[in-house]
């Protein structure tokens, strides 16, 4: 009788999240493994079907759950447009919390969208193997409280395993070389793993040893510099515009307006290139918008944009905002020079090691912006992009629990003392650090 191995793995993303699954042998050689994931969402109001969807969560005053994604998103439309959204609450981009909040708990307070807050820990057993996905440059404190957030959820402790965004990608290049990159394949080679979320950048250098698994060569590095960071200088560009007055009613009173602005600039985000040019048109909710510069300056939406410091890259037609192409990829600037600080850096640090390729893998990896700019930036290296670079993490997880001991050794975040040649003396030895 054959015993089928049944693998899940999950990847709850800053913006977007999604999950892939396999039924095998345990003992089937990774290429052989059949990875199936969600066909499509359906984007609904979006008219559009996409293989991840938003993590966004609508929940009820009693703390019950509606909806998730994109079905919380329309949901949570149709809600406030009856005005029954003091009933709910809604959130949306709650992940970074854990990345950016320095003292985690399962009890610390998250806040909806319309500033409302809820402890995180609003409350399968089964022969499935679970992966969540985290990533790499992530506390212990944070990736114990996706452990222990996943267990409440009714995963079994020996089920559940933890795998590190960026090793998932390179354990899937790895068992599937993108074209034109056979040579990360080959024993000694050396590459940089760059995995580029919404949320956060995250790099780590690998190594291709003889028997085939992996060394990390400098510990996982990062920042808060993934796509969603894009989105601030949207949202800041609005502001110098409207004021920020404007924009915090606009996200408090007006939710579904503000959602919606955000949505359509992710849209609008995914059709900068480098060589665009002209008009870049973006739908803004202007009767909300002209209400509130009404009410706020008594000036018209119109006044307002037309008198605005940046009046000369941008125009008000109806209710698009039409921007400038020069001045919109502008926008990506602080993200890319974050980006490109972030592998310089990791590349210092292995200049004794012999680096050839770069790996661009996550949904902001897609951005054409982003690879012209780090091929600019590191001509002397091969910058490689999967097909699939925004699932590469969800279907390397997969992989990663055929094969546990696919990284053979990580670099550590700290050093740790085992013995001591004498007691501290803090009359005359020099204070360092307390504890």
């Amino acid at each position: 009788m054959i015993c089928r191995f049944y693998v899940a793995a999950i990847d709850f993303g800053t913006t977007y999240s999604g999950y892939a699954f396999s039924v095998s042998h345990l003992k089937t050689k990774l290429p052989e493994v059949q990875i199936l994931s969600n066909q499509a969402w359906n984007a609904g109001i979006r008219e559009s079907v996409s293989l991840k969807t938003p993590t966004c969560l609508l929940l009820t005053k009693e703390k019950e759950i509606v909806s998730f994604g994109y079905e919380a998103e329309n949901r949570y439309t149709d809600i406030v447009m009856d005005g029954e959204e003091d009933e709910y609450y809604y959130f949306y981009r709650f992940k970074m919390n854990l990345h950016e909040n320095q003292s985690i708990s399962m009890g610390m307070l998250i806040e909806d969208v319309r500033g409302q807050t809820l402890p995180a820990n609003i409350t399968l057993d089964d022969d499935t193997n679970w992966i969540l996905t985290v990533p790499a440059i992530w506390s212990d404190t944070a990736k114990l409280f996706m452990r222990k957030g996943a267990e409440m959820a009714g995963i079994a402790e020996d089920k559940l395993t933890l795998a590190l965004e960026p090793e998932a990608a390179s354990i899937y290049c790895q068992t599937y070389p993108p074209p034109g990159s056979l040579d990360i394949v080959n024993t000694d080679c050396q590459y940089l793993v760059v995995d580029l979320g919404g949320g956060t950048v995250d790099i780590t250098a690998h190594e291709k040893l003889p028997d085939g698994t992996l060394k990390e060569l400098s510990k996982a590095s990062g920042n808060n510099c993934g796509g969603t960071s894009v989105d601030k200088e949207f949202i800041q560009m609005m502001a110098d515009i409207f004021g920020q007055q404007v924009i915090d009613k606009l996200k408090h009173e007006s939710p579904d307006s503000y959602l919606s602005l955000i949505r359509c600039f992710e849209n609008v985000k995914r059709t900068i290139t480098p060589n665009k040019a002209g008009l870049v048109n973006v739908a803004i909710p202007n009767i909300v918008l002209d209400n509130f510069c009404k009410s706020e300056y008594l000036k018209s939406i119109e006044e307002i944009v037309a008198s605005c410091p940046k009046a000369s890259n941008i125009q008000l037609k109806n209710d698009k905002l039409r921007i400038e192409a020069k001045f919109t990829k502008s926008l990506f600037n602080p993200t890319i020079n974050g980006i490109i600080s972030l592998i310089t850096t990791v590349l210092d640090e292995n200049e004794a090691q012999n680096i050839s390729h770069i790996l661009l893998v996550g949904g902001f990896a897609e951005c054409a912006l982003i690879q012209e700019a780090v091929k600019s930036a590191f001509p002397d290296r091969y910058v490689i992009v999967p097909e699939e670079a925004g699932l590469a993490v969800l279907k390397g997880a997969v992989l990663f629990r055929y094969q546990l001991n696919a990284i053979s050794s990580r670099v550590t975040r700290c050093t740790y003392g085992v013995e001591i040649v004498r007691s501290f003396n803090p009359l005359t030895d020099e204070f360092h650090r307390g504890l």
